[in-house]
């Protein structure tokens, strides 16, 4: 590695190595929040265990700028968890063995269904979500990590209560000294690298801050060290794993707790997948993700065996990593920094400017705003952008999980709705114009051709569903009471569900009493689903089968010329 590299990757660790331990602190006090709040120097060494392993993962990774960390997502769950202890009346150092030995087993539970679902690789389902869930997903993390930056720089996120405590207080000259600096990253970052103008702009506007506040020109509470500087750290507190001491009957809380640990597991996996799968569209390649669920299974249990937490993928560190031209070495780097900050390192923190941090954090996440959501406005659809719109709103006040699933849901309810529009039948045509490969006599051909409009002829394609086939439904209500049989070919349907047969036996009902009869021509594959459409004994005599369409043809043809065929004087 060149002497360039090595700095590159050197101030690139120290950036998201500041960055995880800051997150690292916020989610453990998460973590450890209510009745546990006396143990939230635990919480703290929890979430930065999960850190520094997390840093680690890198060099298991295809992606070498991947950064696993604590997430918002999880830990929220696992914190509604952990907030049942208070319920049980447990106190002192009962609460916090029984806290850590959950954190554990959850952690464990998650690795097991993580590699569970990478071992029968099924993670390929993800890719399955619509581009605007996963465009909504990407601007929601820019728009959350926008709000980290104003929560860093003053405590004051993108929310209700935040607007409301800006408004109580709107004198913050370090807001306007964070976004300051992001304005000054935005307008150098198409002269001069990310690599080198991110460090650069960290170390002037640290020796500015600090040097304006050791100079005594301001002395309100505006200008204070309490107000511009991380508060200083001291040393962290730990329980390891083999140091638990439970008695028998608080074992019976860790179980009782095994459904909301799968809840755990579950949210890891949804956030880890679409992580990546998001993260693809931002480096343009594509990630083995069943390896990378394998990899990540091994990582969270490395991190119980040490009294970790589940640690996720993080786009917003991961981001921070590749744009700052890092690489598995600055991973290393911000994991030393995590581990040296549980031996009391961290009172360097204490010299970082919140606003340079805040201002480099909202930098990041007002280019993923730019990037997912100003300039998708021209390349989607309106009903997309309106998605990524509604997606946003709802993740910026509900979290990500409502978020996510009411995008999929929206985008079911769009397919459903584009499909059902999409012509179903490839070929509508009657025995007038379309005939079987049966060589007839003249008086047969012109008693077809006379009479053979009466027959129609309907050739299916696609996945016939409940919207395609209410489609279908109302083009035979328009039809006139002259119509004598009707061919429907479905050997071009991939699948019929099981609303769309019961469209079609509404469909046999109206004709119940009428001459009219019906030809479904199968396939192997979906003749079981068309003959159920004959159990009902009223329909069962006008419905026949075929197995193909020219037979089914040449049977209509043949009904047509017994009905209206003259018969020949000899």
């Amino acid at each position: 590695m060149s002497a360039t590299g090595a700095v590159r990757q050197l101030s690139a660790g120290l950036i998201v190595g500041l960055s995880s331990v800051i997150y690292a602190i916020s989610y453990g006090a998460l973590l450890f929040s209510g009745p546990l709040a006396p143990f939230v120097g635990y919480g703290i060494t929890v979430a930065l265990i999960t850190a520094i392993v997390g840093a680690l993962f890198c060099w298991m990774s295809e992606e070498s700028t991947f950064v696993i960390g604590p997430d918002s997502n999880t830990t929220s769950v696992m914190a509604s968890i952990l907030a049942g202890i208070g319920t049980l009346g447990v106190t002192g150092p009962l609460a916090l063995n029984l806290a850590v030995a959950t954190i554990v087993t959850t952690s464990l539970v998650a690795a097991g269904a993580f590699y569970a679902i990478g071992r029968a690789r099924l993670s390929a389902l993800v890719r399955y979500i619509p581009f605007s869930v996963m465009a909504g997903f990407l601007c929601s993390t820019g728009w959350l990590m926008c709000s980290g930056a104003l929560n860093i720089i003053s405590g004051t996120p993108l929310s209700l209560a935040g607007l409301q405590a800006f408004l109580a207080n709107p004198v913050h000259p370090e807001i306007a000294f964070g976004a300051l600096v992001a304005a000054m990253l935005f307008a150098l970052s198409p002269r001069v690298s990310n690599a080198i103008l991110i460090p650069l702009m960290m170390l002037v506007s640290t020796i500015v801050v600090n040097v304006f506040l050791d100079s005594g020109l301001c002395a309100s509470s505006a200008c204070s060290a309490e107000t511009w500087l991380f508060a200083p750290m001291g040393a962290a507190q730990w329980l390891p794993p083999w140091r638990i001491d439970l008695v028998l009957w608080d074992l019976d809380f860790v179980f009782q707790s095994l459904p909301a640990m799968l809840v755990v597991a579950f949210v890891g996996l949804l956030t880890i997948l679409i992580s990546v799968a998001s993260l693809e569209l931002t480096y343009r390649t594509e990630f083995d993700l069943n390896r990378m669920l394998k990899v990540q299974a091994f990582s969270t249990a490395a991190t119980a065996l040490f009294g970790g937490f589940v640690g996720v993928i993080s786009i917003g560190r991961t981001t921070l990593n590749k744009t700052t031209g890092g690489g598995a070495v600055a991973g290393t780097v911000a994991a030393a920094m995590c581990f040296a900050t549980l031996f009391g390192a961290a009172q360097i923190i204490a010299y970082i400017p919140r606003a340079s941090l805040g201002g480099l954090v909202l930098y990041l996440g007002l280019g993923m705003l730019r990037q997912w959501l100003w300039e998708q406005r021209r390349t989607t659809s309106p009903i997309e952008f309106a998605q990524i719109l509604l997606i946003l709103a709802l993740v910026a006040n509900y979290g990500f999980m409502v978020g996510f699933s009411a995008g999929l849901l929206i985008s079911c309810v769009v397919f459903v709705v584009t499909y059902s529009r999409v012509p179903l039948a490839d070929l509508a045509t009657n025995l007038s114009l379309f005939a079987s490969s049966v060589v007839r006599p003249e008086h047969e051909t012109a008693c077809l051709r006379d009479h053979g409009h009466k027959t129609l002829l309907y050739r299916l394609s696609g996945y016939v569903f409940f919207g395609s086939a209410s489609k279908i439904e109302t083009v035979f209500r328009a039809l006139d009471d002259g119509i004598e049989a009707i061919v429907v070919d479905f050997t071009h349907v991939s699948g019929v569900d099981s609303s769309a047969v019961s469209v079609f036996q509404r469909i046999l009902r109206r004709y119940h009493g009428k001459a009219a009869e019906f030809h479904f021509v199968c396939t192997p594959e979906n003749e079981a689903s068309l003959r159920s459409l004959a159990r009902d004994a009223h329909t069962a005599m006008q419905v026949h089968f075929h197995g193909t369409l020219d037979h089914a043809l040449e049977v209509a043809e043949d009904r047509v010329i017994a009905q209206w065929s003259a018969p020949r004087i000899r």
